[in-house]
């Protein structure tokens, strides 16, 4: 497959080109037609649209050749007394606007730019924050469901030792019941010490989207 048009710098070079182009044909008719007809406006196209898609160098590149296209162009049209510094003072005053249009649309093509960054951070964050507040959820849901096996346990082992002392009750049979409760209460801490890190992982996904 041909990825010649692919290419970033053939792009760009090909968006130039066709600025040139636009701009000499803009400076042809401003040639050909009267010096009152103000044609300024019409360089603007080539000019904001290289500097839109192309940045900064290649927006001056079209401006200047603009600029110099104007010049000819009242070389062509002007032929009155004075025409010379005529046609300087507005090849300078047509430099200077072209330059500010310039300026103007890079740093609103910058600013776009850089909304469009951060609503893509934001997009991310988002994305991030949600994927890390489900997984706490699954895990609480499951740290939950699973609390309430060792506290049964506790609760059932901590009652039937209770009940079994006025009945007499074996130091063997006793033992096993006080066994069951140390191990129910190791699983319940494990369950507390996960919904901890569960936390301390919402937190963190906070502050990463922050």
């Amino acid at each position: 497959m041909d990825t010649t048009y692919g290419n970033p710098r053939v792009r760009l070079a090909a968006l130039v080109a066709g600025c040139l182009v636009a701009v000499a044909s803009i400076g042809y008719v401003d040639g050909i037609t009267t010096a009152y007809v103000a044609f300024s406006i019409f360089y603007m196209t080539p000019i904001t649209a290289a500097t839109w898609y192309g940045g900064r160098a290649a927006g001056f590149v079209v401006a200047v050749t603009a600029a110099v296209a104007g010049l000819i162009a009242d070389a062509y049209s002007v032929h009155v007394a004075g025409a010379a510094a005529f046609r300087f003072v507005n090849v300078g005053l047509r430099l200077a606007l072209f330059t500010a249009t310039v300026f103007v649309v890079a740093r609103l093509q910058e600013g776009v730019q850089r909304e469009r960054e951060l609503t893509e951070q934001a997009r991310e964050s988002a994305a991030r924050l949600a994927a890390a507040n489900q997984i706490k959820d699954e895990l609480m849901r499951t740290v939950v469901q699973d609390v309430r096996a060792p506290l049964s346990d506790i609760y059932a082992s901590a009652r039937t030792l209770q009940l079994a002392r006025a009945n007499g009750m074996s130091a063997d049979d006793a033992g096993e019941l006080v066994a069951q409760i140390a191990d129910a209460s190791m699983l319940l801490s494990e369950l507390v010490r996960q919904l901890i890190d569960a936390e301390r992982v919402d937190t963190a996904a906070l502050e990463a989207a922050g």
